[in-house]
């Protein structure tokens, strides 16, 4: 990691990084590809149900 990349610090800043890593291929994922391919490092597993509940709240928001 560069010193001036700040460190992933939420599920929702891992979602998106693994989703903007895979966009450069023209790569959209699944939920479930998501949560396998996820990029969180230095962070243990997360479920696949914090993944969903994650994406649908930033459904909800419009973030993702």
């Amino acid at each position: 990691m560069n010193a001036s990349t700040p460190p992933i610090t939420t599920l929702d800043e891992a979602i998106t990084a693994t989703l903007c890593f895979f966009d450069i291929f023209d790569y959209p994922l699944t939920p479930q590809e998501i949560w396998r391919y996820l990029w969180w490092p230095g962070h243990e597993k997360v479920a696949f149900a914090d993944v969903e509940e994650a994406l649908a709240k930033s459904s909800r928001e419009r973030h993702l």
